[in-house]
């Protein structure tokens, strides 16, 4: 079976995920998705989705990022979002 990782290497949690897989002997091909040469396509961003059961984008985001994504005072040149691809299922 062929695991990929979704990683963020500044993220102590996503640390912990790689070093947990390799310690049980996985060696994930490693998604760097902060890296644009890493970043996952729109058709790979609707696959996951639809293998978590069809859920939102929106699901992909930590708790933490998605209560912060909303802009309270939006400003014309203010973006709330990172450039997150448009999805339609």
């Amino acid at each position: 079976m062929t695991y990929i990782l979704i990683h963020h290497t500044g993220c102590g949690s996503s640390k912990k995920g790689l070093a947990l897989l390799q310690e049980n002997g996985i060696e994930p091909e490693v998604r760097k998705y902060m890296n644009a040469s890493s970043r996952l396509s729109v058709d790979e961003l609707k696959d996951i989705a639809k293998k978590m059961g069809g859920v939102s984008p929106r699901a992909f985001l930590r708790e933490k990022t998605r209560r912060s994504s909303t802009c309270r005072r939006p400003r014309p040149t203010q973006k709330c979002l990172p450039q997150w691809p448009k999805i339609r299922g």
